[in-house]
């Protein structure tokens, strides 16, 4: 879905038929939280508990910088700091959010999901949907 990619941002992986570009685990936890709409959160959730041993705390600060979502930014950092209690991953995003003018966002996108009026005010997202991980 994206026409543009930082180098810094992909890896190459060796596959039996050569090598191939994926994005890096940083990259990734930030799209799935931006592409949300096909995946659901509860998916996501899993796939982050999962993928957050390969995250690295100075790459995610690097790669949350170069990221133009900052919504994106805010919902893996409610998710990695309440959800997932992963805090040295939400400091670090919680170092690139610091100083900016943050909005409200909805932790799910999909409409009327449930309450929207709890506001985590630490990462400005509205819970509007309870978190019910597979694993």
């Amino acid at each position: 879905m994206k026409k543009e990619w930082v180098d810094e941002d992909v890896m190459q992986k060796k596959t039996d038929a050569g090598y191939i570009n994926v994005s890096s685990p940083e990259l990734t936890a930030l799209d799935l939280l931006f592409y949300m709409g096909s995946i659901g959160l509860n998916r996501i959730t899993t796939i982050l508990k999962e993928l957050s041993s390969e995250i690295k705390a100075s790459e995610l600060i690097k790669t949350a910088k170069r990221y133009p979502q900052t919504a994106a930014i805010q919902r893996l950092g409610y998710l990695l700091d309440k959800e997932l209690n992963y805090q040295r991953l939400a400091e670090a995003l919680g170092k690139v959010l610091k100083g900016k003018k943050l909005f409200p966002v909805l932790l799910s996108n999909v409409k009327n999901k449930g309450n929207e009026s709890s506001v985590d005010e630490e990462w400005k997202v509205i819970k509007n949907i309870e978190i019910e991980s597979d694993l």
